[in-house]
């Protein structure tokens, strides 16, 4: 798969990582909010779906930068809110 041109702006990345997140949850996006804990309440990932999880990010980032990925171990790392995991693909695509 070829990398896109450019790189999204944190914003982008930002929504993305919202809607992905809430579908994965049953939540809407703007009840996904960004100091909630992925393994605490209301999110509740167990480490399957966080496995899941890093995969839908690992395309995402590739799409923009195909020598850089996801994988779960960066999921699963403990206390990761929403805002880190945003931070996390923001920096593997522009890295």
């Amino acid at each position: 798969m070829a990398a896109r041109q450019g790189s999204p702006a944190q914003a982008d990345v930002d929504h993305a990582v919202q809607h992905i997140v809430a579908g994965y949850t049953g939540l809407r996006p703007d009840q996904v909010l960004w100091d909630y804990v992925l393994t605490d309440p209301p999110l509740a990932f167990d480490s399957n779906r966080l496995a899941f999880l890093a995969m839908s990010f690992r395309g995402y980032v590739q799409s923009y930068n195909a020598s850089q990925t996801i994988v779960a171990a960066d999921t699963r790392k403990a206390g990761l809110t929403v805002r880190g995991l945003s931070t996390l693909v923001y920096t593997r695509i522009t890295s």
